[in-house]
């Protein structure tokens, strides 16, 4: 028989869902176990109309008191299973798949749901925690600038892990790809935030993920590739520590200054000043030739220290 309920858990939460018991006795026992407090127990038809456009989904999981669970749960989605399996009942899930799926889809999803869905469901909180956090930072030159550079840098390490993932395409695990994927999409979505530390951060926590995690299939097999990885990994996590140590260059500082000034100044009676002022911005001017060599420069000590790495 099926009961639909209403209860709160231990979180003071109410929350509703049916329950597969022999008799309604029995129903309060199993709710009473999982540490709710029961609102309303009926029998549900058993038509199916009382979970209309759900899916049903087999889980096994770990309660609060440290019992292994299997049960299915309907649900719109996977991650609406997990959300609620996590913020209602207050299990670890360790498998979640659809109840239809195949014997070989759900021998799959026994390796990766668990991971998948925990990355999803972290993804979502995120993003919330985001959509509620008011973003107070000034837009200022120096600031935009900043924001610019980084957001350069953070494109860039996206572009080179997306075509590592693809050079390393079936000797990755499933698992792990997923993983490196859900972080690459939550940057996607937060780098035109204005909140650059937090963006900063999450690529850096990616980078880690990448040399702290084993990522391949086979060590042993895959020895070099895994060296090769982490080596590119460490060289990425450098340079965007470099790029964001300086924050903005000097000079884009001083000349953003003294734009702001020549602003005050027009239309005063201190406008007099505007031309000098103009000379004094004219020696922060980048002569290009220059610019370049020092890009130039600066790739050739990038090289050398990648040959040195490669060495050691």
């Amino acid at each position: 028989m099926r009961f639909k309920y209403t209860a709160t858990n231990t979180e003071g939460k109410q929350l509703t869902g049916v329950i597969n018991a022999p008799t309604e006795e029995e129903a309060r026992v199993k709710l009473n176990n999982l540490g709710f407090s029961i609102l309303e127990i009926n029998e549900a038809s058993e038509d199916g109309s009382s979970q209309a456009g759900l899916e049903k989904f087999e889980f096994e999981a770990i309660d609060k008191n440290g019992k292994q669970i299997k049960g299915s749960i309907p649900a719109k989605t996977p991650l609406l299973a997990y959300k609620r399996l996590i913020e209602e009942y207050n299990f670890t899930i360790n498998y979640l798949a659809p109840l239809n799926a195949s014997p070989e889809e759900k021998a799959q999803l026994h390796q990766t749901s668990a991971t998948t869905l925990q990355t999803e469901y972290e993804l979502e909180k995120q993003k919330k925690k985001e959509a509620e956090k008011p973003e107070n930072e000034v837009e200022t030159p120096e600031f935009l600038a900043e924001k610019e550079e980084l957001i350069k840098h953070i494109n860039s390490i996206i572009e080179k892990i997306q075509n590592l993932l693809t050079n390393f395409e079936g000797k990755i695990s499933p698992e792990k790809k997923s993983l490196i994927a859900g972080y690459i999409d939550k940057l996607m979505r937060i780098k035109s935030s204005n909140n650059l530390d937090y963006i900063k951060n999450t690529c850096e926590e990616m980078l880690k993920k990448i040399q702290e995690e084993e990522l391949f299939l086979s060590t042993q097999q895959h020895d070099t590739e895994r060296k090769s990885l982490l080596l590119e990994s460490q060289k990425m996590m450098m340079e965007l520590q470099e790029s964001t140590a300086s924050k903005v260059d000097i000079g884009v500082k001083i000349k953003s200054n003294i734009n702001e000034f020549q602003t005050k100044l027009s239309g005063s009676k201190f406008e007099f000043l505007a031309e000098p002022i103009r000379a004094i911005q004219s020696w922060f001017e980048v002569d290009p030739q220059i610019q370049m060599l020092k890009i130039q420069l600066k790739a050739t000590r990038s090289q050398k220290w990648d040959a040195l790495k490669l060495a050691i």
